[in-house]
Parts: C-alpha cells; structure tokens; sequence
C-alpha cells in the first residue's frame, strides 16, 4: 500500500526502511513498522515511537516473528 504513495516499496533496502523509520513523519515510520523487511532492530526501535499506533504496530510485528 505504502509503495503507491511513493513512501516504500515492496524491494526497500534495509537502509531505506531504517531512513523511513528515523523520519519526522509519521506517515514514514508507520511504513517502516509494517514493511515485510523491518528487521527486529528497526521494529524495537518503533515500539518507542511518539505515535501510539506506529508503537503498536511495532510490537504486533515483533510478535507476530
């Protein structure tokens, strides 16, 4: 879904997903926490986001590994 806002595609490189989790945008990091390749770092780092939902969403992937 996010690939047709220009955010990520399906084949992001793990650099790209960890720039989308770093960003000030939300609409980013949310991206990040449920792109197939987050890895576990990337997530981790998500679950002590400002957003409630990217937190969530964060740790449901986390657990869901």
């Amino acid at each position: 879904a996010f690939d047709h806002l220009d955010i990520l595609d399906r084949d992001a490189s793990n650099s790209d997903i960890r720039y989308c989790a770093n960003s000030g945008y939300s609409l980013d990091r949310m991206a990040a926490a449920m792109h197939p390749n987050a890895t576990k770092v990337i997530l981790k780092s998500l679950m002590e986001d400002s957003e409630e939902c990217i937190r969530q969403q964060a740790t449901f992937r986390l657990t869901d590994m």
